[in-house]
């Protein structure tokens, strides 16, 4: 019996795996980024009428993919995937710092394109994602101007500079409602019509508040990992002990582990994922993060 139970609790890790991959930092209010990082990118009109999985590789509910944007910036993360069953062809996207799954047809397609279009692919674009402030006022096109007209922003203003793709960059608004575009930034103009924005100070989170924020994220972890063994044990007479992530705090840190412990060395790509899921969640605030014998640990010095 207990040789036919580890094949189907190394595919489950492996697929819990899959479902925990985490997202790309965030867009960053600072102004410093990688040097010379690529991308493709993909615009559409409707992107909300793609099929759209979530991280955990569930399928978004009409309202979840209906808060999704006009020409958000599709990062293309793997153009040609799979999902964690091994046999759904998709491509795997992030979309605000977020990883998503967008479902291709049995033609390869993506599912969903014509519903989507118009859209279109900006390949190899220089990637920036830095914060920037507007010195005057400036004009942001949008990416259907026969559709939209374009929109002029007050100095002060504070944008994201998305990607650049030859003269145009592609900038997206923070405040005071979400907008996206094109704008001319030539470097000539630094310091005259736009400047990077200040890195504001770190926030400064109280070990209890660090875990209030995560436990959310652990829960729906968890919900995903249950979800998924049921799939896989579904053809086994065994009910083995689901694996979960315990997520506690004692004194000054906070820490996330799999429990029972002998699963922790199993799913220790699953708890780098999650790592990484953390500190996108922490980014910018005193907490630090470390893994330690597949432990989460997160300190405030």
């Amino acid at each position: 019996m207990a040789g036919k139970s580890r094949p189907l609790t190394h595919r489950f890790a492996a697929a819990a795996a899959g479902l925990l991959l985490a997202a790309s930092a965030a867009l960053s209010s600072s102004a410093t980024k990688e040097q010379d990082e690529r991308a493709d990118v993909l615009l559409a009109r409707r992107p909300d009428r793609f099929v759209l999985y979530n991280k955990y590789q569930q399928r978004l509910t009409a309202t979840e993919a209906a808060a999704i944007p006009s020409c958000v910036p599709i990062m293309i993360v793997r153009e040609k995937d799979n999902l964690g069953d091994g046999v759904t062809p998709c491509a795997v996207v992030e979309i605000r710092g977020e990883r998503f799954y967008l479902l291709r047809d049995q033609d390869g397609e993506l599912a969903g394109k014509q519903e989507a279009g118009p859209i279109e692919f900006f390949r190899g674009v220089e990637v920036l994602r830095d914060t920037i402030v507007l010195r005057q006022a400036l004009s942001v096109t949008p990416q259907y101007p026969s559709e939209e007209r374009a929109r002029n922003l007050s100095p002060e203003t504070i944008l994201v500079r998305v990607f650049r793709a030859g003269a145009r960059t592609f900038v997206a608004s923070i405040t005071p409602s979400p907008l996206y575009g094109w704008m001319t930034l030539p470097a000539a103009d630094l310091g005259k019509k736009w400047e990077p924005h200040a890195s504001a100070s770190p926030r400064s989170l109280t070990p209890k508040a660090v875990y209030n924020r995560l436990l959310p994220l652990v829960a729906s972890a968890n919900s995903a990992l249950r979800s998924m063994y049921t799939r896989f044990s579904a053809n086994s007479s065994r009910r083995d002990t689901i694996p979960e992530f315990s997520l506690a705090i004692s004194r000054d840190t906070v820490f996330c582990v799999v429990e029972p412990a002998g699963f922790r060395e199993k799913f220790s790509r699953s708890v780098r994922n999650l790592h990484g899921e953390f500190e996108s969640m922490l980014s910018g605030s005193n907490a630090r993060l470390s893994l330690v014998d597949n432990r989460i640990l997160i300190t405030f010095p």
